[in-house]
């Protein structure tokens, strides 16, 4: 497993998926009229697909880079030097730290882009501009009675812990489907399918989809908070299961 290369990915992905298309919106906004610093980050995740492909975005700080130290009897050699569920654990806890810490980089420096657009002027905010206060913008946004702090405080969690369990259930199809390009899409694959079919049902509310609840009209704060729940569950689940049977994985990797 290398260390340097998660550290160069990571890097890569803050610089690009952070700052790149934090400043590509700046320059997309030049002279919006906005309510609000909110209205900037919901404008970041409209304009952008990072909302709809957030799962194939997930496995690509950690994930991608431990498939090749998955591959060629990696587990099978291991046992040798340490117990397979130690290293499988290890690897778990890797990409689950990882990717929460890169993803709730990325989701700052859309603030910090919000911040920075009302300070150099490159977006005329009015208060009052809508009938909508800060606090029934958008989905969390309530917490916007606690302080600016406070909601972009809970963004950044909430962003780095829906990437967290992206990356642990990619890592689990890796562990376990020989096809390594399957195995990585997988996930993002069931978010695709999940969400529109439940859009279509009207479910929109429990929609994988909540994983940018910016990017959507305000919502109970518990209704978003379900789908995340099941998600982490899965993969949790999806970790303990390739744990458990770790001796079984390392006679068939």
């Amino acid at each position: 497993m290398s260390w340097a290369r998660v550290a160069a990915v990571s890097v890569v992905m803050v610089v690009v998926g952070g700052g790149c298309v934090t400043l590509w919106t700046l320059g997309v906004a030049d002279h919006y009229v906005m309510g609000h610093q909110i209205e900037f980050v919901q404008l970041v995740l409209r304009s952008t697909p990072v909302a709809l492909v957030f799962p194939a975005l997930a496995v690509l700080p950690f994930t991608v880079v431990a498939v090749s130290a998955t591959r060629n009897n990696f587990l099978l050699y291991t046992r040798t030097r340490r117990r397979i569920r130690s290293t499988l654990v290890r690897l778990y806890i890797g990409a689950a730290v990882v990717t929460f810490a890169v993803f709730a980089i990325i989701m700052l420096t859309y603030e910090l882009g919000a911040m920075v657009s009302e300070v150099a002027g490159t977006v005329d905010y009015v208060p009052g501009r809508v009938d909508r206060t800060p606090e029934t913008t958008t989905t969390f946004s309530q917490l916007m009675v606690y302080g600016t702090g406070a909601y972009y405080a809970f963004q950044c969690v909430w962003f780095g812990v829906n990437a967290a369990a992206y990356a642990v259930l990619g890592l689990s199809c890796v562990l376990v489907i020989r096809q390594p390009v399957v195995a990585l899409l997988l996930p993002w694959l069931v978010f695709v399918v999940v969400g529109f079919g439940m859009a279509v049902l009207g479910l929109e509310a429990f929609s994988p989809f909540t994983v940018a609840p910016a990017n959507l009209t305000q919502l109970p704060m518990w209704m978003p908070m379900v789908p995340a729940a099941v998600l982490v569950l899965v993969a949790v689940g999806s970790a303990l299961g390739t744990v458990w049977y770790a001796d079984r994985l390392a006679v068939t990797a």
